[in-house]
């Protein structure tokens, strides 16, 4: 019997959001824009889940004509436990036998 794990559009734009500010370099900014274009996500839910994520800590945000986001410490240092908390919750196993 195969299981599939369902996750939702939050957590799936949150983690796709994550990991692209992952890969970008070091010194980087990128701005919701592009991060929604880049994406494919409509740029207010996109908005609310990085609103979300700089105040959980795992994002840094900054204001102005070149302002955007970008990993508020080292992706090494982030787990996807941490991302789909922050977006989601706190995590609970479901013991169904």
């Amino acid at each position: 019997m195969q299981h599939v794990l369902q996750i939702s559009r939050k957590i799936d734009y949150g983690l796709r959001a994550m990991i692209h500010l992952a890969g970008l370099p070091a010194a980087k900014i990128a701005s919701l824009q592009d991060l929604s274009v880049t994406l494919h996500i409509p740029r207010e839910f996109l908005a609310k889940i990085l609103n979300v994520l700089t105040g959980k800590g795992l994002v840094r945000s900054s204001r102005g004509a070149h302002g955007g986001y970008q990993l508020a410490r080292p992706a090494r240092d982030i787990s996807f436990l941490e991302v789909i908390e922050a977006v989601e919750g706190p995590v609970q196993l479901n013991v169904c036998l």
